[in-house]
Parts: structure tokens; sequence; C-alpha cells
């Protein structure tokens, strides 16, 4: 059953090419690639359908992966941590973490003291509401490995031009 979910989220998924892209590229080990991917933007917008299908590329390239929902991550991070054990541990695990913003108060934490101890050749990707913190995307380490997308509605085509007032 795995399998035809799968192929249909294949089959109905439309743009969003950057983002597969720079996933790919980090999956296929280009060294250019970044380490983390952090998607945000309004609920509704597709990040949870992104990151489904991150993580069948991710599979289909044999990763193990570790799946968490931030609306059911505890407050303490050593629940996190060991919730997402695999990824300090088992080189190349990606770890997805949706709904980022229910526990985004982790995240100095996962900065300065999870994500620098992940296992060679691991990648995680963030999807949340909320924007990162300034100072991830200013750190001249971070800036590198780091790759923020804010999504906006998807059309097939030219967008449809600004609702509102006429006058």
């Amino acid at each position: 059953m795995g399998e035809r979910l799968s192929r249909a989220r294949v089959r109905a998924f439309v743009g969003r090419d950057e983002e597969l892209g720079r996933f790919g590229a980090a999956l296929a080990g280009d060294l250019r690639a970044p380490f983390a991917f952090y998607a945000y933007g309004p609920g509704g917008i597709g990040k949870s359908t992104l990151l489904r299908r991150l993580a069948d590329h991710a599979r289909a390239a044999g990763r193990l992966l570790v799946e968490l929902d931030g609306r059911f991550v505890s407050r303490d991070p050593v629940d996190f941590e060991q919730a997402a054990g695999p990824f300090l541990d088992v080189p190349g695990t990606v770890l997805f973490v949706d709904s980022f913003e229910h526990c985004q108060w982790l995240e100095s934490w996962l900065w300065h003291h999870f994500l620098p101890r992940a296992a060679d050749d691991t990648l995680v990707v963030l999807a949340g509401r909320r924007a990162p913190q300034p100072q991830w995307t200013a750190d001249p380490a971070w800036s590198r490995l780091l790759h923020v997308s804010e999504l906006e509605p998807w059309y097939p085509g030219p967008a449809p031009p600004p609702s509102g007032g006429g006058g």
C-alpha cells in the first residue's frame, strides 16, 4: 500500500522544482548542496506535502528516515534527541520535522547543540509556519549549510494578478 501511496503522490505533485533539485543534489552527496533545509509558509501552502515528497526521494535513495511532528515533540531537548536518535548515530539518516512552529523554542538548541553532532552524510528538513531565527541565515557557517525556502502559492503558469482594490 505504501508504494501505491507514493506513486499517487508523485502523480499529484507539481512545482517546487528548486526545492526538489537542491534536496536531490544533497542526497547525491554534492558537497556544494546544503545540509539543512528549512521551508516555511502559511498553513495550507503545501509544506507537509513537500516534506512527504522529499521523504519519498530519500526513501528511494535508500536513506533511513526519522520523521517527527512538532505538535508532538516534548519540551525537553533530551526527549527530542532520543526520538531523533538515529540522526546522531547512523550515517546517511534524513531527519524530517514537520509543524516546526510547535517546537520552535528548540531552535537555538538545535543549531548550537544538536545539528553539529549529526552523523556523517545526514540531512535535516524542517518545515513550519514561521521563518528561522535570522542569526542562522546571517551566520557565515550556517548560511552555506542552510537552504531556506519561503513557500508561496504555486500556479501552473504566470501568477494571477493581485486581487484587491481597483478604483
